[in-house]
């Protein structure tokens, strides 16, 4: 990634002098990266100051004003909320709510001139607004450190004008062209190494897929439950393991903090097993008992900015509350293996199509191993039931030459339920139809092992027994 790094700098400063704006209008935008995007080395101090105005019109709404981020991804965040009867400025340093401070004059369509002071010293941040100073400390600032600024939002409805910085990483400055050619033959340099380095990567990468190390485990009729495939983008898969892909098939897994995918999976489960979403009160009492219905209703805005954030890369969802209730609801550009199951279960009747991809999506895995949320053990009982029922029931009901669907769904069920006698019996049957002796008995050797193993006596039925009784 250094040459790609080294390269985008190169051209910086040879291309025509950035502006400030980027939404087409002198000196006002929604969103700005200053410094290009890229970190910037600061001592001691930053100072940002700004005029914030708000488009006419725009009322209630939960956005950034300002973000400083280092290099391990945390920092802090300035957010405006004015969703509400009483406009506040939230900081948030990591994954704290630093301070809310209520009652500040908050922009309108007359801009509001808004000053920013980091300490980095004294790890401190001195805010000015209009007239009003406001300090906060212990944010987690470190002097000597690299850190990117963001000023605004995409889709914000705040505009910003007269910007001033020091040092100054506004890059709208013209730089000279002498030395260009010099810088040229440079570009073409690296460009050669770029391309080795790529060919490298992509030869690196083929080898991997060659020995089946994509990740992801997703079911193909006929190679067995826990094949391993390529992620499609856009999806969110819960069946064994928590893993979400953005829409350039990125897995995006490791941005979601333990608390932002404990609030993702409380609406998305509770969702879709009430339209009405779940309750205010209930997620407040899930998530933040231990504060105040201020600070848990600061904590709920802040935490539902951050998830929407990282839900924007992926695809179309929506997240809709009132006084009351709040839910989540993906769109169809979002493909969700728990939103399908549970699509499933709701039909009256299922054919063997439906069977067969109910048994796809269990041969992933149980839902969510290894998050132990009191409150998701409800959720784990009932999949676990519903899909139980639904294949053996219908792996009871095939008739003869289908042997290989039935060993297939009892492995599924298998998967949720490594105790289930019934399903053990269809699966040896199966097997013993079709000549796979030593599989049926590897099976049931298996199976008698783990009964033993948990009831501390052995398995009661013998293996011929059970072939027969089957």
């Amino acid at each position: 990634m250094y040459p790609l790094r080294l390269f985008a700098m190169i051209l910086s400063l040879v291309r025509a002098p950035l502006s400030p704006a980027n939404d087409g209008e002198t000196g006002s935008v929604p969103v700005l990266a200053l410094n290009n995007g890229h970190f910037f080395r600061f001592n001691n101090d930053i100072r940002l100051a700004f005029d914030l105005s708000l488009e006419q019109g725009r009322a209630g709404y939960l956005t950034y004003i300002l973000r400083l981020t280092n290099l391990n991804k945390q920092g802090v965040d300035v957010i405006l909320n004015a969703g509400g009867e009483h406009p506040e400025i939230l900081i948030v340093a990591g994954e704290r709510l630093s301070k809310s401070i209520p009652r500040v004059r908050v922009p309108g369509p007359s801009p509001v001139r808004f000053s920013f002071h980091f300490d980095l010293k004294r790890d401190q941040l001195a805010l000015t607004v209009g007239d009003t100073v406001l300090v906060e400390s212990r944010l987690g600032l470190h002097p000597r450190a690299d850190y990117k600024i963001t000023i605004g939002a995409a889709g914000s409805p705040l505009r910003l004008e007269n910007l001033q910085a020091d040092p100054d990483i506004v890059f709208s400055r013209d730089f000279s062209r002498s030395g260009s050619a010099a810088l040229y033959w440079l570009i073409g340099i690296l460009l050669v190494d770029i391309c080795v380095f790529l060919l490298y990567v992509r030869r690196k990468r083929e080898r991997e897929r060659g020995k089946g190390e994509a990740p992801g485990i997703v079911y193909h009729p006929g190679r067995g439950a826990g094949h391993r495939d390529a992620p499609r983008a856009s999806d969110v898969a819960l069946f064994g393991g928590f893993r979400v892909i953005d829409r350039s098939g990125k897995d995006v897994s490791r941005r979601f903090t333990p608390l932002l995918k404990e609030l993702f999976l409380i609406l998305l489960l509770h969702s879709r097993r009430d339209a009405g979403g779940i309750a205010i009160t209930t997620l407040h009492e899930m998530l933040w008992l231990d504060k105040s219905a201020q600070s848990a209703s600061n904590n709920r805005a802040v935490n539902i900015g951050k998830l929407k954030t990282i839900l924007d890369a992926v695809g179309d969802y929506e997240i809709v509350s009132n006084s009351s209730s709040i839910r989540l609801e993906l769109r169809e550009g979002i493909s969700c293996d728990y939103v399908s199951f549970t699509a499933l279960l709701r039909e009256p009747s299922l054919d063997e199509r439906q069977v067969r991809e109910l048994a796809r999506l269990a041969s992933r895995g149980p839902l969510l191993p290894g998050c132990n949320h009191a409150w998701l053990d409800a959720f784990k009982a009932d999949v676990s039931a519903a899909l139980v029922d639904a294949l053996v029931g219908f792996a009871a009901m095939v008739g003869s030459g289908e042997e290989r669907l039935v060993v297939e769904l009892s492995d599924a069920v298998l998967l949720f339920d490594p105790l289930n006698e019934e399903a053990l019996q269809l699966k040896c049957k199966a097997l013993v139809q079709t000549g796979k002796h030593s599989l049926a008995s590897a099976a049931y050797a298996r199976f008698a092992r783990e009964y033993e193993q948990l009831y501390g006596v052995p398995y009661r039925k013998a293996f011929h027994d059970l072939s027969r009784d089957a």
